[in-house]
């Protein structure tokens, strides 16, 4: 699962086939890589849209797959952490459809992370990551973006300060 997970993403954000030429460009300073990102975005740089779209939906197939795979995991044996041969879970977890999420998947996580299987940390980053796929306001703020002006990667303000901090005590993320 882990292999398949960036299969495409970095072709489809850097705009780039050519995997030594990918290679060569996530060595670059994130500041550089955001630039590329936003210029293959705008349609400024690097592959055309057919392109991107025919990839796209390649990795939409992969994320669902291994999205289906990782929840019956963790619903059947529970969350299995991030020891080498299993890799890191929580990532396929970011890629989720949140159109098409098992009703019972927030529960679930929050069922690991009270048995300490899953870090309450990765569950926020999962439930913002999500929120933000929905085009909703993030509840944790625990994502880090990209700050063109400073050069650093930081998180964002919380819209509803209150809320953000009840929900971090709550979670303890």
């Amino acid at each position: 699962m882990i292999e398949t997970d960036q299969k495409y993403h970095w072709m489809l954000g850097l705009g780039e086939l050519n995997e030594q030429k990918i290679a060569e460009l996530r060595s670059k300073p994130i500041n550089v890589q955001m630039e590329i990102i936003r210029a293959v975005m705008k349609n400024e740089r690097g592959i055309s849209q057919a392109k991107k779209d025919s990839l796209m939906e390649l990795q939409y197939g992969i994320d669902t797959s291994n999205f289906i795979r990782a929840y019956n995991i963790i619903k059947q044996h529970g969350y299995p952490g991030n020891e080498p041969d299993i890799g890191n879970i929580s990532t396929i977890l970011l890629h989720a459809d949140p159109g098409r999420l098992p009703d019972d998947f927030y529960e679930l996580l929050l069922g690991e992370v009270s048995q300490k299987r899953l870090k309450a940390k990765q569950y926020a980053t999962i439930y913002d990551r999500i929120q933000i796929a929905k085009s909703q306001p993030e509840l944790y703020y625990i994502i880090e973006v990209h700050n063109a002006e400073t050069g650093k990667t930081e998180p964002k303000n919380p819209f509803n300060l209150h809320q953000t901090d009840s929900a971090r005590k709550k979670n303890r993320a």
